[in-house]
């Protein structure tokens, strides 16, 4: 029974910033994107099926940026780490607008970075533990 729970992996500071990172980033996933028609109506778009639009302008940024990054991370010159982190900087980026420009053009600034983020999350997380 000795050594069958092995926890060196956790003394890998790498692993343990991925783990750290992507428990918040789920946390982020789940509790952002199901409310971005609440924020838009929010911050003033008005009818609601105009509001509606912040979905497809996340699912548009999310999907260009996933096409985007496996194209610059499939090079072997890149360091995924960087990748990573520019897309944990989108992720703090995207709660800024919505403070410094009140109405729409905040809200949708803030979708977009967070289009960004969770496009970068979705295609880079699984290269993570290879680097």
């Amino acid at each position: 029974m000795k050594g069958s729970l092995d926890f060196m992996l956790l003394r890998k500071t790498t692993f343990l910033l991925y783990c750290i990172c992507g428990t918040l980033e789920k946390f982020m996933l789940n509790s952002y994107g199901q409310h971005v028609v609440n924020f838009a109506l929010a911050a003033g778009v008005q009818p609601r099926h105009l509001a509606v639009w912040a979905v497809s302008t996340l699912s548009c940024t999310t999907t260009s940026c996933r096409i985007c990054v496996s194209l610059i991370a499939d090079r072997k010159c890149v360091n995924r780490l960087v990748i990573y982190a520019c897309g944990l900087s989108f992720a703090s980026l995207s709660f800024i607008p919505p403070v410094a420009i009140s109405g729409v053009i905040g809200t949708y600034l803030s979708v977009v970075f967070y289009g960004l983020n969770a496009g970068l999350f979705a295609s880079i997380c699984r290269l993570m533990l290879t680097c």
